[in-house]
């Protein structure tokens, strides 16, 4: 049975995805799989987080441009759980109403997370272990859908657009640094 600080991070992991899933904190779900990598292997922790659920101004989005953003969405989502940056890249300049941005958002996540789910299994990311833990915080992340629902239906577009790209733009910077130490500082003799 995994210790105490596992269940923590874990909890915590699937409140921000679930929030993250009612489409009110934009992309901050993709911090899940990177903060459940401190107790476990990243591997399993995607597979862990599987089962719960250029354009300019004033021009309307094109065609090409959505496949070619919902494919890398896609994409990177199959190789670190990492598809809400692409995906906002090309939703959020629509500024569609939260609601709306939240359906679209579960809608199309839920197609991406049902096509890795047999790729996944002969991965060994879906294991007996990874799927108990994600059957016992399931109802976590229900509750979380819930109070995510409840609070965009009662924010105004204004500040949920603001509140979602300081979100991207905090956690981008937060990748860079990572990125930066893993590059420069890994191995480094103190």
């Amino acid at each position: 049975m995994p210790d105490l600080y596992f269940w923590i991070i874990a909890v915590l992991a699937v409140f921000i995805v679930a929030l993250s899933k009612s489409g009110l904190v934009g992309s901050l779900g993709l911090v899940a799989v990177p903060m459940l990598s401190l107790v476990m292997p990243a591997r399993d922790a995607a597979g862990m987080m599987l089962p719960l659920r250029k354009k300019l101004e004033g021009l309307p989005p094109s065609k090409p441009w959505g496949i070619f953003w919902g494919g890398f969405a896609g994409f990177t989502s199959f190789i670190s759980h990492t598809g809400g940056p692409p995906f906002q890249i090309y939703v959020l300049p629509q500024r569609l109403a939260p609601a709306i941005y939240s359906g679209t958002s579960a809608f199309f996540f839920a197609i991406v997370n049902s096509a890795k789910l047999i790729p996944y299994f002969f991965l060994g990311q879906l294991n007996v272990a990874n799927l108990s833990h994600a059957a016992i915080l399931a109802p976590l992340a229900i509750v979380g859908v819930l109070i995510g629902v409840w609070l965009v239906r009662r924010i105004s577009i204004k500040r949920f657009y603001q509140i979602t790209y300081w979100l991207v733009f905090l956690l981008a910077i937060k990748l860079i640094v990572d990125g930066v130490q893993a590059v420069f500082f890994t191995g480094a003799v103190a």
